[in-house]
């Protein structure tokens, strides 16, 4: 037979295992708690397509960016190569117009062109003959010493009108300190006026007076 004491000790050892027993099992509940939500965001993981999906993107990013080089690779070349054609199209441009400033200077001096030359001053020779035996003499070169060939030689304008000749005639006095100083550059045809080089440029006057009152500036 047990004693009240007894009962009473019972009692309280098995409240204490049973507190124990709850405590285990509240710990157990919150780790299943843990476990199942990283479960789910395992899950959600999966679900988006995780570390796969991104390991995809970065390797079509570099997949890209390897074209991406490749083109401004062939790009750099393609410039490189317009580059030194260029260059050598600038060299070509610069020989051909140095070469044509050549023939160019070589057409002038082959072609002269006499100003002032009185109309009938040929008399009945030819204009070539007149010309094959003055020009030595113009020059002041002995015709034996100087062979030299003219093609063609002839005048650049028919004979002037009579009203032309007539208002050519008015600017005999002020031509002639032109021609002295060595401006004079004949006449304009239509309208007739004096022409002159100055400074660099032609200068027109209609009338004589204007000619002299440039003269006197």
């Amino acid at each position: 037979m047990l004693s009240p004491g007894a009962n009473a000790t019972g009692s309280m050892a098995d409240t204490h295992e049973g507190g124990d027993l709850a405590a285990v099992l509240s710990e157990l509940q919150s780790l299943r708690t843990d476990i199942t939500s990283i479960h789910d965001k395992m899950s959600d993981i999966a679900g988006f397509g995780g570390f796969t999906a991104l390991k995809q993107d970065i390797s079509a990013n570099a997949t890209r960016l390897n074209e991406a080089e490749d083109r401004i690779e062939s790009a750099e070349e393609s410039v490189q190569s317009m580059i030194s054609e260029l260059t050598a199209a600038t060299k070509r441009i610069a020989y051909l117009e140095t070469k044509t400033e050549d023939l160019e200077n070589r057409g002038r001096r082959k072609n002269l062109r006499l100003v002032g030359l009185a109309e009938g001053t040929e008399g009945t020779q030819s204009m070539l003959s007149y010309i094959q035996h003055k020009m030595p003499l113009w020059l002041g070169l002995d015709p034996a010493d100087t062979p030299f060939t003219i093609e063609r030689a002839h005048r650049t304008l028919g004979r002037p009108k009579p009203e032309t000749m007539k208002k050519r005639s008015q600017f005999n006095a002020v031509k002639k300190q032109f021609v002295e100083a060595g401006s004079f550059r004949g006449f304009q045809l239509q309208p007739c006026k004096m022409r002159i080089f100055h400074n660099g440029k032609i200068v027109t006057f209609s009338t004589p007076e204007e000619a002299e009152n440039f003269r006197h500036k």
